[in-house]
């Protein structure tokens, strides 16, 4: 399951997100719209049912934004990752899914809802990263396509 993000305007401009990957741009989405006071109206971006921005201007503001936030949040490298801790984790680098048992154990929950940029050690040593994340080129890739997509529709 994904999310399918839509061009209006552009009918060819489109950009895909697995959930694992568009929680975070939406946090960042989230980020830049309160900084900048972009007055876009989020609530319904975690969902599949045709909410997005219909202003052409205001997403290209939103690109703008979201490139002048990227070096500030840590992201220089085109692989460098950013991760939302919404409860589930993974071993790193391996990428081996942890139960919610042993992420508890680890005492993972003391990054609920945080953002995180580089893996953390477990109180069992092992290094995790949350199961959200993206990278600078796919952020960089949906901000081309705010771009040029003339407004936007999440399905």
């Amino acid at each position: 399951m994904g999310m399918d993000v839509s061009g209006i305007k552009n009918q060819e401009a489109y950009f895909r997100a697995n959930v694992w990957s568009w929680r975070p741009i939406h946090a960042i989405i989230d980020f830049v719209n309160e900084k900048y006071s972009l007055g876009i109206e989020t609530e319904n971006f975690g969902f599949n049912d045709g909410s997005g921005v219909k202003d052409p201007a205001v997403c290209i503001k939103l690109s703008e934004c979201i490139r002048k936030e990227l070096d500030g949040l840590g992201l220089k490298d085109q692989s460098d990752s950013i991760y939302l801790a919404l409860g589930g984790w993974c071993e790193y680098p391996n990428g081996n899914f942890i139960s919610l048992d042993e992420s508890k154990k680890m005492g993972l929950d003391e990054y609920s809802g945080k953002v995180l940029l580089t893996p953390v050690s477990s109180a069992s040593g092992k290094l995790v990263v949350p199961s959200h994340s993206t990278n600078r080129e796919h952020i960089e890739e949906f901000c081309n396509f705010l771009n040029e997509c003339g407004g936007f529709e999440i399905w």
